[in-house]
């Protein structure tokens, strides 16, 4: 009999925390506070029962103990809304501080307002409606098929926020021969193609290792879970993902249902490349973490490659240039369980 293992809700995760700086100080924060932060910037403010319902699954309890904490830590302030003459809410927004703290921390994109204080009773209004509104449509989008899921989700943040990866690289990795324990380094030395891993890459300089910012190496390590062989990215039999097979059930749905041109995984590709083009990451490591020829050959070249906290700065520095998401929960595998007579 197959019985297949549960996925956790898909909300951040509880337990993953970062640490995001605001000049001297440094705020330990989990997963779940940070995208809170995060959604109070883009929206400016959010009612209590909103913030419950969508941002933390229904768990108000949890709610109120974290916004609670960020309170405390001067990064949220709460106000009371009056909603009409005989009921009021409690709205959040951000402090200047915290307001700082995202802009600096790379979980948004550079051209993402992020706002901080209230405003007026209608304009607190308005703003709170949006995010409900917003609410809304995504899970309407998402039901449509419109957004990734588990181990897809996990696979296109890799590609778009490090390295750049290419997708048979990605594919290709296994968590005890090629994922550091800290999953802040990947390295790069095989593929995966129809089927087959291939000990060799698209170039000889493709032999390479690429450094994730914090984030995302959180995302990654509350992937693999309690994992600690075999393939990243993989069926529920445990064989390789195809590149085809991604195509077809995710990555093509998702841009059809979005009205967007269709295209292959090279779309993340060129998003992170024109990202670190835009940054003044060292031309030296955008051309290693690429896998593409140096252009020229020194020892200071080799002896920076060669030094990883070197190179974790600029990935920290860098981050992904979006939002990461929340929990995509562990992946989802068959096992067999003996059938007692």
């Amino acid at each position: 009999m197959y019985v297949r293992e549960p996925r956790p809700k898909d909300i951040p995760s509880r337990d993953s925390r970062a640490v995001l700086y605001d000049r001297y100080r440094g705020y330990d924060l989990r997963e779940s506070e940070i995208q809170t932060l995060t959604d109070l910037g883009k929206f400016r403010v959010i009612n209590a029962e909103d913030l419950a319902r969508h941002g933390y699954g229904g768990d108000r309890g949890r709610m109120e103990r974290e916004t609670e904490s960020l309170i405390r830590q001067g990064l949220v302030e709460q106000k009371r809304f009056e909603i009409s003459l005989s009921k009021s809410t409690r709205i959040y927004a951000l402090t200047k501080a915290a307001k700082r703290l995202i802009e600096r921390s790379g979980r948004v994109p550079n051209d993402q307002g992020i706002y901080a204080g209230f405003v007026k009773p209608r304009e607190a209004k308005h703003d709170s409606e949006l995010y409900r509104v917003y609410q809304k449509e995504e899970d309407r989008i998402e039901r449509r098929g419109g957004k990734a899921k588990g181990q897809y989700q996990m696979l296109y943040a890799l590609l778009a926020g490090c390295g750049p990866l290419r997708v048979g690289e990605a594919l290709g990795l296994e968590i005890d021969k090629h994922i550091f324990p800290d999953c802040r380094t990947l390295h790069i030395i095989q593929k995966a193609k129809r089927g087959d891993i291939q000990q060799y890459l698209k170039t000889k300089h493709g032999k390479r290792y690429v450094d994730l910012c914090t984030p995302l190496a959180a995302m990654l390590r509350d992937f693999i879970g309690t994992r600690t062989s075999g393939l990243l990215f993989q069926t529920s039999t445990g064989a390789q993902l195809l590149q085809s097979n991604t195509l077809q059930d995710s990555l093509h749905p998702i841009l059809k249902s979005m009205k967007h041109v269709q295209g292959g995984f090279n779309i993340f590709r060129r998003y992170r490349l024109s990202y670190i083009d835009k940054s003044d990451c060292p031309e030296a490591l955008r051309h290693f973490w690429s896998g593409h020829a140096p252009r020229h050959v020194s020892e200071r070249y080799i002896k920076l490659m060669n030094d990883r906290q070197y190179r974790l700065d600029w990935a920290e520095r860098l981050g992904t240039g979006f939002q990461i998401p929340g929990s995509v929960g562990l992946l989802g595998l068959l096992r067999v369980v003996p059938k007692i007579a």
